[in-house]
Formats: C-alpha cells, structure tokens, sequence
C-alpha cells in the first residue's frame, strides 16, 4: 500500500512508523513492554490496508483485553494517523491553513464544536481566525480545543484545506 514508489513516497513510511511510536505510547491501560507490540500491529495492519476491526481483532487476542477496549484502541489510532497524514500532505503541498470541520452530531465535544467552520493554521494549533487570516486569536479564548483536529482522543473531526494562498501563487508564478 505505502511503497517508495507510490504517489506518497517514502515520507509516508516514515510518517506512519513516527504516528505509530508515538501513539502506542499513549495507550495506557497496556504495560509498556506492549506497548511496542501494540504500534507494530497498528503499523503493519494500516501498510497492508487492513480495516480497523481486524486491527482491533489482533490487538484483543494479543492483549486480551476487551472487544469493546481493542476497538476504541484501533479507532483512536487510525484516527490519529488520518490526523497526522492529512497534516503532512498538506504541509508538503504548501497548505498552511484549513478549516476545522466537526461531525456535527452530539456526540461533538463543545472544545470541538465552537472550533467548527473556523480557519486553523498548521503550524499554530493555538489560535484561529474568522476573518480569512487577517488577525489570530486565542483558541482558549473561546474554549476551542488547542491542537489539530484527530489529535484529541477519539476525535472524529476533519479538516478542509485552505487553499487559496496555494492557487494564489501558482497563479502568479504561472
């Protein structure tokens, strides 16, 4: 699925095997002798394009923990490595800024919802703007969450690239 020749390229290997280091330790309810085990299932099930519920399938007849446990696991990861691959892309195509999106149901956390429609920059998980970048606010300010949408736990929010600052450019270039 992710191999050196594919439009991705290598720096996605890298990315997913960086994602998954970084989020198996994140597990808590997992010794952490396991926990290396636990991002080589999560690594080796999203290369080979294995669904979530065989990810999660491996991980409670690996740990024995719950159906319901190794499932919330799965999904958390998966979704934090959409989260981190979207970042990546974007950044590498030239795309700074984007809109939060919710899944605008209610199960949405409030720190998520009062961010949804709002413009984020990549590179400040802080702050926001509601005038197309002009000026940045504090997302504290209005109890939005600070960090990119799939970092919190469970995030189940997307974003929408900004990318009129990119065709802006290629116009001008072009």
């Amino acid at each position: 699925m992710f191999q050196s020749g594919s439009i991705d390229g290598q720096w996605l290997s890298v990315e997913i095997r960086s994602w998954a280091r970084e989020n198996a330790n994140l597990i808590e309810s997992i010794p952490e002798q396991m926990l290396t085990q636990v991002e080589g299932i999560a690594q080796r099930g999203l290369r080979g394009g294995v669904s979530g519920r065989d990810i999660a399938k491996e991980i409670r007849g690996r740990f024995g923990v719950t159906e319901s446990r190794a499932r919330l696991i799965a999904r958390d990861q998966v979704s934090k490595l959409n989260g981190q691959i979207t970042k990546a892309r974007n950044e590498r195509l030239g795309v700074d800024m984007y809109i939060w999106r919710t899944s605008e149901d209610e199960r949405v956390r409030e720190s998520h919802r009062v961010m949804n429609g709002r413009l984020c920059r990549w590179d400040d998980a802080t702050v926001y703007s509601d005038d197309g970048g002009e000026t940045w606010m504090s997302r504290s300010s209005i109890g939005g969450y600070e960090g990119h949408v799939g970092e919190d736990y469970q995030c189940r929010c997307g974003s929408s690239p900004q990318l009129d600052a990119v065709l802006d450019r290629l116009e001008s270039e072009g």
